[in-house]
């Protein structure tokens, strides 16, 4: 399933039962600079969202009931707004948040970090409300843009 021609065939994507979206990558970095590009907005607003676009983090509390807003400007100058709330946060293990976009009903995104011999794989399994918010958020591009995102998070690593 993978190939080194494609760096995006590095992240598998696939879909568990009828309502998960589940997506990991291992990179060749230790698991608490992994944590650190995850949870830092000066890390994070660098590798979130396709290449082209720009992100702009408005707030990031990473703790159990803290808040985090971002922006994602497209290369059209469409601004896309995203937020959510922390559910569970276990440094540099484990990060569950909730993901609101426009009216969409909001997702639930768990993160894990597996780090074996240096490396570390980032698992992340997004949880929709039902099978139909599923398909159309695969449908207008979901895949696409958690890819080049993952793929962008790749790069940064390298260079942190």
């Amino acid at each position: 399933m993978t190939t080194t021609a494609d760096p995006s065939a590095a992240t598998t994507f696939e879909l568990s039962g009828d309502r998960e979206c589940v997506m990991a990558r291992t990179f060749a970095a230790p698991r608490e600079r992994v944590w650190r590009a995850i949870t830092h907005p000066e890390h994070f607003a660098r590798w979130w969202g396709p290449r082209g676009y720009v992100c702009r983090v408005v707030e990031m509390d990473v703790r159990p009931g803290g808040r985090w807003a971002a922006e994602q400007t497209a290369p059209s100058g469409h601004v896309h707004r995203f937020r959510g709330e922390y559910i569970e946060v276990v440094p540099p293990e484990k990060l569950v948040h909730t993901q609101r976009y426009l009216e969409y009903p909001p997702l639930e995104v768990t993160i894990t970090l597996r780090e074996q011999d240096g490396q570390t794989t980032l698992r992340s399994v997004t949880r929709f409300d039902t099978p139909e918010s599923r398909a159309a958020t695969l449908q207008a591009g979901m895949e696409w843009g958690a890819r080049q995102s993952i793929d962008r998070l790749a790069e940064l690593l390298e260079t942190m």
